[in-house]
């Protein structure tokens, strides 16, 4: 949510659904004011709120998800939500191969989730739709540009494809996760499209 008209349309749009029963779900990397907190946890039951959050790094957030909230900033939203009776559902997304995928930036994210109590996290990777190619292309440093864009083979073959990481860098980076994961009895949920 941001903006003030956007944010004030958005909380109309939330009140009208919740008092209706009409459950919602919501996913931010921004911030959530307390009277948006407030509405959704009055009707805790009818809302599902998911975090993404690929990295604890600040620096990771700035470059490949400029104008979002930083990491520490949505783990504060999630312990706010969590107060207000709604738990959060972190997602690590994207995982994108050889740039967040890093056993050392899994653990410390893996540590981050564990230590809000949550016992799931959600964990997808980077389908590189051909929007994404192109901002990648445009926008993503060059060492991080060849290594991302090396890894999808397909794209030099169909452009317009919208290919997942191949099987075997998503099967290394899932065997890291569950390894992590499991080392904190965090379950985890991989999304394998």
């Amino acid at each position: 949510l941001g903006g003030e008209q956007v944010l004030r349309v958005a909380r109309q749009c939330l009140e009208i659904l919740v008092n209706r029963g009409i459950g919602v779900i919501l996913s931010t990397r921004g911030e959530m004011p307390d009277d948006v907190i407030e509405l959704l946890s009055s009707h805790a039951p009818f809302v599902r709120v998911n975090l993404p959050l690929a990295s604890m790094d600040d620096d990771y957030t700035a470059t490949w998800e400029p104008g979002t909230a930083p990491p520490r900033r949505r783990l504060f939203l999630a312990q706010r939500l969590l107060r207000a009776g709604i738990t959060p559902q972190i997602r690590m997304d994207p995982v994108i191969p050889y740039v967040n995928d890093e056993s050392e930036q899994v653990r410390e994210l893996v540590s981050a989730v564990d230590s809000l109590g949550l016992q799931r996290m959600t964990v997808s990777f980077m389908h590189l739709r051909p929007g994404l190619h192109l901002q990648l292309e445009r926008e993503a440093p060059a060492l991080a540009r060849r290594i991302v864009l090396g890894r999808y083979p397909s794209l030099s073959r169909r452009p317009d494809s919208w290919p997942p990481p191949p099987l075997s860098q998503r099967s290394a980076s899932r065997g890291r996760l569950q390894t992590l994961a499991a080392a904190r009895r965090l379950e985890r949920n991989v999304c394998t499209r």
